[in-house]
Order: C-alpha cells, then structure tokens, then sequence
C-alpha cells in the first residue's frame, strides 16, 4: 500500500513537472463540501454495515466516535481520516468512487 502511494505521488509530481498544468490532477476536495457529507455518532457494534473497521487507519470503530458515510458507495469511515483523505483526493478510498456531493 504504502509503495502505491509513493508511486501515485512520484506520478503526479512528473505529470505537472512535465506538462506544468495543475488540472492535468484531480485535486481533493474543499472543506465545506466534506462537510456537506453525511457524518453520524458509531453507537454500537453491529449498526456497521460494510465492515467494522476504518479502512484509512485499520482501528475499529468504537461507540461515540464520529464516522462519515460516502453517498455513492455507502462505505463507512472514521470522519478525521477520510476528511484528510478527501482533502488530497475526492474519490472513496475503497472502491474508488467519486464523493462529491453536488
């Protein structure tokens, strides 16, 4: 995982190096549209739909804990790990699906 990152990274670094145009790479997304997404309290341990753990960090997910839903695919992560995530990049972590809300 962490090689793919670093491969992603060294990729996007050549391609605006090379081409010196920003919108050639997809950007993340602005804080108030990562606010805009779906976010509740982890209340109990089978309310989990999709897995029972943070797919960004691998921790579980612990009763009061504030976790975000991403509409298109319904997948389910810690709110401070996928908002970072979403910063970088707009699509899911998982499955790649864009979650912008528009």
């Amino acid at each position: 995982m962490i090689r793919h990152c670093m491969t992603w990274r060294s990729y996007e670094r050549r391609l605006l190096s090379n081409n010196n145009d920003i919108n050639m790479v997809e950007m993340g997304m602005s804080n108030e549209d990562i606010e805009k997404l779906p976010h509740f309290d982890f209340k109990r341990k089978n309310d989990m739909i999709k897995g029972s753990n943070c797919a960004i960090c691998l921790d579980i997910f612990d009763v009061g804990e504030k976790c975000r839903l991403l509409p298109p695919c319904e997948h389910v992560f810690h709110a401070e790990c996928v908002d970072l995530w979403l910063l970088k990049s707009p699509f899911c972590p998982i499955c790649r699906a864009r979650a912008d809300v528009k």
